[in-house]
């Protein structure tokens, strides 16, 4: 299994680089980086052409498509189609290495994505997930259709739905409002 860490988005509503931001002492890519690393056969950091030089990971996949977190999972698929991908959300600064543990511990390669069911909405969660080979060509055929919805993907698939046992771990921080509001 490869890792991939979506830190492309362009983070309009909090008004700086949700990526960047520091919960853990460190920039949230580079913990993110260091909790999934030791599960992943290679880690990728997904971005946009012109944010490669922010970061200092030399295992960049860029986003050619820029269309959010489906053009990173895409591009993933481009580089290696054959390997499941971790795939995780830059701005969930509650997800730990317990958060990655319990996913692959229940993992089940058979479907096509283990993800897990967010609490409050009772969807799959699209950015904390494990998407098997086998969903690159529904990936491929969304995105011809054009349908750029990881989450409709999912709502409309035979998916390995876990239970989450800490919601915090599915909780996003996207406004200077959010981010005021937590602590870790």
């Amino acid at each position: 299994m490869n890792g991939l860490i979506l830190v492309g988005g362009q983070s309009m509503r909090m008004g700086t680089n949700k990526s960047l931001l520091e919960y853990h002492g460190k920039p949230q890519w580079k913990y993110l980086y260091e909790i999934i690393a030791p599960f992943c056969r290679k880690t990728f950091l997904s971005c946009r052409e012109n944010q490669k030089e922010i970061f200092t990971s030399e295992a960049l996949l860029i986003d050619p498509y820029e269309m959010g977190p489906m053009g990173g999972i895409l591009s993933a698929f481009e580089q290696d189609s054959n390997e499941a991908w971790l795939v995780v959300a830059c701005d969930m600064p509650f997800m730990n290495e317990k958060t990655i543990e319990f996913l692959i511990q229940n993992r089940k390669a058979t479907q096509i994505v283990t993800a897990f069911q967010n609490p409050k909405t009772l969807l799959p969660e699209p950015l904390l997930t494990i998407w098997e080979p086998t969903a690159y060509p529904l990936l491929i055929k969304a995105h011809k259709k054009g349908q750029h919805s990881p989450l409709r993907i999912l709502q409309h698939s035979d998916i390995n739905l876990l239970e989450c046992l800490q919601p915090d771990w599915l909780k996003n921080i996207n406004t200077i409002e959010e981010l005021g509001r937590i602590s870790l």
